[in-house]
């Protein structure tokens, strides 16, 4: 393969979930360095190797990671179910299919298709999740993906938010061939990176994700490992692309554009300018003795100063009173915010943003509501350029 080197971050936080403390702990970095370059085959941003990376990674993996809101039955965790069940549907009734789920996580996902009338199996690395399984009743190997206890052939398998998390998809794809069925299907759901490119956001990055991809580059990817995509499309509910696949095609694949590397500069420029204009904000906000609130937290790892003074809110309440390393504040949940608000608050969600920021300025009249886009300028929420 070859790569053209993009962005690198020389310490990005080491995110494996929030944390008790500051601190990783259990022998974790708190922070690791990370080279974006791009794949000139592929068209795919991807996370230069590391094997110290690799390795972290894979000890996080076994002792039950888990990055952003658990698919589960939760309020939030539900709805994500209910996006991609759904979507299944559309592509080929449930009833009686043979289905893998590579990456079960909790396993909600399993039980909802086994409610659906499919006889469904999971696979995950570590136990950390076995009680999810009991409780929902649904059976998982707690091993990593290929293993003999999921040999198949399956009718259908399936990866939710797994492909961005792999190193090396040649000998995985070759794994999930193997244990398909003849005519089945191979779908997956990967972070939509699309949004975040064009905007030169880093916020996407981060060292559990090996693959940013788009959807040209997604089915470029599958393409080249002989699968043909017969469905892509945007999920209905959270920042995802569905991607449903089966083997054989044999149609050319397009090759990578001097558009597609030009963007991929662009982009590693658009994140240096980024970064060094929000640690400016954040320096002069400090200065002014204003305090500063970031929703959704999770999304500015990659671009806030960890020396900074800040205060963290999601919605989430698994997060509440924990900690994303290396940085001091703990989660609060909205009536924190709501009881005791901040004198600026930067709402860093592109999937959720707009809608959340129309719900928080009529609550919080005095504070200053940034976007994603408008952290580096001047337009913010409640100000004649900005509308719900």
């Amino acid at each position: 393969m070859n790569f053209t080197s993009i962005w690198n971050h020389t310490c990005l936080p080491f995110t494996i979930g929030v944390r008790e403390s500051p601190r990783n702990g259990g022998g974790f970095p708190d922070c690791m360095p990370f080279e974006l370059v791009l794949d000139s085959t592929t068209g795919v941003l991807m996370q230069r190797s590391d094997p110290s990376v690799t390795a972290a990674l894979g000890a996080a993996y076994a002792a039950g990671s888990l990055l952003g809101t658990a698919m589960d039955d939760t309020p939030l965790g539900r709805r994500y179910a209910e996006d991609f069940v759904g979507y299944l549907e559309t592509l080929h009734p449930l009833n009686g299919l043979r289905v893998l789920e590579i990456g079960a996580g909790r396993g909600y996902l399993l039980c909802r298709l086994k409610n659906a009338g499919a006889i469904p199996l999971g696979v995950e690395p570590g136990d950390a999740n076995r009680h999810h399984w009991s409780r929902h009743g649904v059976h998982v190997i707690s091993k990593p993906f290929p293993c003999p206890e999921a040999a198949g052939p399956f009718d259908l398998i399936v990866a939710y938010a797994l492909l961005e998390h792999i190193e090396d998809l040649t000998p995985f794809l070759q794994a999930v061939k193997a244990a398909l069925a003849p005519g089945g299907l191979f779908v997956v759901s990967v972070p939509n990176c699309e949004p975040y490119i064009a905007a030169g956001d880093p916020s996407m990055l981060l060292h559990e994700h090996f693959s940013y991809f788009t959807r040209k580059s997604l089915e470029r990817t599958l393409a080249i490992h002989g699968w043909t995509t017969i469905d892509t499309r945007l999920a209905s509910y959270g920042g995802a692309i569905y991607a449903a696949s089966r083997l054989g095609g044999g149609a050319e694949v397009p090759s990578v554009s001097k558009e597609d590397v030009g963007e991929a500069l662009a982009y590693g420029n658009k994140c240096r300018e980024l970064v060094a204009s929000i640690g400016q904000r954040v320096e002069a906000l400090a200065e002014t003795g204003k305090s500063l609130g970031i929703y959704c937290p999770a999304r500015g790892l990659a671009v806030l100063p960890v020396s900074g003074q800040y205060r963290f809110f999601d919605d989430d309440p698994e997060l509440t009173g924990r900690y994303y390393p290396p940085f001091a504040a703990p989660v609060e949940p909205r009536s924190a915010l709501l009881t005791h608000s901040v004198d600026e608050l930067w709402i860093l969600s592109r999937t959720f943003g707009r809608s959340l920021a129309a719900v928080l300025q009529p609550e919080l009249p005095a504070t200053v509501i940034r976007l994603p886009d408008d952290i580096a300028g001047e337009h913010a929420c409640g100000s004649p350029e900005w509308a719900p």
